[in-house]
């Protein structure tokens, strides 16, 4: 959804990002900035600041900064337009009626409620189903988890179909949403028949897409949503919705693949658990995960399969940085089951004794082995275990594992980093090549005019300061920009420069300096002694070119004059640059 930048800046100024963020973390008042432990990574030093009379936060610590928007976009998994709505209905502010995002705004809204009332259709069909019932007791689902998760159920035949239009509702947003699917011939039926129906919801609650688990023998076993306007399968997780404040706080989720290894464990009080939707874990999913804490306990069956599919999620987890850990249940035992037999305190023991994923994963290519001490078969566990050892993104964590592993598998820990270096060597190659250097840092006096910059009561200096002082300094983006707004004699403020500026990296200085400086004013002499030091650089700057375009005309064998008049303007500058000095 688009919004018109005069409705975002109501907003933004009707929403105090320290009542948002103090909803979340516990912050003290330290100076005019309030100081708490970041939600966003672990630590035990506070480190994530917010400035209420900036609007603005910033952790530094993990380097997570930025407005109300930001925060409430990071901290519940919503895009900017959400976090819009969210900030909206908080402060009370209707959204607003009209513009290019209304077609938009109702589509998504109608599809939402259609997607509301067929939750509302199947909970209602549970009601009436003694048999689907009966089933879900047999597997000791109570009814306060049936209510929690909204478990329903889809009746054999075209129910759904024959009711929604009763409701107001059309076939065609029907098919769209995949609630029906569309025959050979052209007619429309039921896409969920005879079902036990999981409603997945989106991080405000939602409903967005189900999963059913058939009742009996029938094929497929379990039929998810196709991808719709609403829902793409590798950017949700089931339980989500209800789990991330207790993952955030037990800082660490339980990773299962399928809807009842999500919901028993909740009901047995292991609320922290989410579901992968039974794919293949994606990136998009592994950082919703991130939102809330950087560790995971994979608790996937322990069949062939269930192992593969582990694997795999590890080396996608490991890229994210996470800290991973494995629950290997007996063979042919789900979570489900293994809490209905064993109980909640059989599973806690299980979580305390999962293994380190590269352990987990050594321990497989170990067991796949009959001779650990032949060359072949070193060469096999090598093999297997590389791709994870380097997708590690710490260095110091990726040292010790590979010593590690070498000790298990008898072999120089040299011999190991130079197998790694033939696999990875040709992508670190392409990355040299491709990525630009890192940002370099700035200056003092460039830190110190842009702290002149965000300050209302100094930014008449900028009358004294000219844009070319910055050329090809690390700041010059930031200034263009301070320049342009003053031009136009627009509020030069953090969240207007922040909302101009591209690159994340002038984005989080514009934010450090906006945080660090908010303890202390500048001082005038600091500010122009500043604005002296860097015409001091720019006539260096001149000199060097200058002294550049010598030797060439020298080189080159231009007529004296030229190189006459090049030696003038050096000495020139030379003595302005002495002047200066003294």
């Amino acid at each position: 959804m688009w919004f018109e930048q005069e409705f975002v800046e109501q907003i933004r100024s009707s929403v105090s990002i320290l009542d948002v963020a103090g909803g979340y973390v516990a912050l003290k008042k330290r100076g005019v900035n309030h100081i708490g432990l970041c939600p966003f990574h672990r630590e035990k030093t506070p480190s994530f600041n917010v400035n209420e009379g900036k609007q603005i936060f910033k952790c530094f610590g993990c380097g997570e900064g930025g407005d109300v928007f930001s925060f409430i976009s990071r901290i519940e998994g919503l895009d900017f337009s959400e976090s819009v709505e969210w900030a909206a209905q908080r402060a009370g502010i209707a959204l607003p009626i009209g513009g290019p995002s209304v077609q938009e705004t109702s589509r998504r809204r109608k599809f939402l409620e259609l997607m509301a009332w067929a939750d509302h259709f199947f909970r209602k069909q549970l009601e009436q189903s003694l048999t689907t019932q009966e089933y879900l007791k047999n597997r000791e689902i109570s009814k306060l988890t049936i209510e929690a998760f909204g478990v329903g159920f889809a009746q054999p035949g075209n129910h759904l179909l024959r009711e929604l239009e009763k409701a107001g509702f059309s076939r065609r947003d029907a098919l769209i949403c995949g609630l029906v699917k569309e025959g050979k011939g052209g007619e429309l039926y039921d896409n969920f028949r005879n079902r036990v129906m999981f409603p997945i919801r989106d991080l405000t609650g939602a409903t967005i897409a189900f999963g059913g688990r058939v009742l009996g023998d029938g094929i497929p076993k379990y039929l998810n949503s196709p991808d719709t306007p609403l829902y793409k399968k590798s950017k949700n997780l089931y339980g989500l919705w209800l789990s991330r404040d207790s993952i955030r706080h037990s800082d660490f989720a339980i990773l299962v693949e399928g809807y009842f290894d999500c919901i028993v464990p909740y009901q047995f009080g292991f609320t922290n658990v989410v579901a992968s939707l039974g794919t293949s874990l994606t990136s998009d999913q592994a950082r919703m995960i991130r939102r809330y804490s950087s560790r995971v306990v994979i608790n996937y069956d322990a069949d062939r399969a269930g192992i593969a599919a582990a694997m795999r999620a590890v080396e996608t987890l490991i890229k994210e940085d996470f800290q991973i850990n494995i629950l290997q249940l007996p063979a042919e035992i789900d979570p489900d089951t293994f809490l209905r037999d064993e109980g909640s305190e059989a599973y806690a023991d299980r979580l305390r004794e999962s293994k380190k994923a590269l352990d987990f994963i050594l321990a497989q290519l170990l067991k796949d082995q009959k001779d650990l001490n032949s060359p072949r078969a070193k060469r096999e566990i090598v093999d297997g275990i590389l791709p994870f050892l380097v997708t590690i993104p710490d260095k110091i964590e990726r040292s010790e594992q590979i010593s590690r592993i070498a000790s298990r598998i008898q072999l120089e820990p040299d011999l190991l980093i130079q197998e790694m270096r033939r696999l990875s060597g040709r992508k670190r190659a392409q990355s040299l090549t491709l990525n630009p250097p890192a940002l370099m840092r700035p200056t003092a006096s460039e830190l110190n005019l842009l702290a002149m910059a965000l300050d209302p009561e100094k930014q008449a200096f900028l009358d004294e300061f000219e844009i070319d002082l910055m050329q090809g300094l690390v700041t010059e983006p930031i200034f263009v920009e301070i320049t342009e707004l003053k031009k136009r004699n627009s509020k030069i403020s953090v969240l207007y420069l922040r909302d101009r500026l591209q690159d994340p990296a002038l984005k989080d200085l514009l934010e450090s300096v906006a945080i660090r400086t908010s303890e202390f004013a500048i001082s005038d002499e600091d500010i122009r002694a500043s604005i002296q030091a860097l015409r001091r650089k720019q006539v260096e700057r001149l000199i060097q070119q200058i002294q550049g375009q010598i030797q060439k005309a020298d080189s080159a064998g231009v007529e004296c004059e030229n190189l006459t008049d090049l030696l003038t303007r050096k000495a020139a500058l030379r003595r302005q640059l002495e002047l200066d000095l003294d």
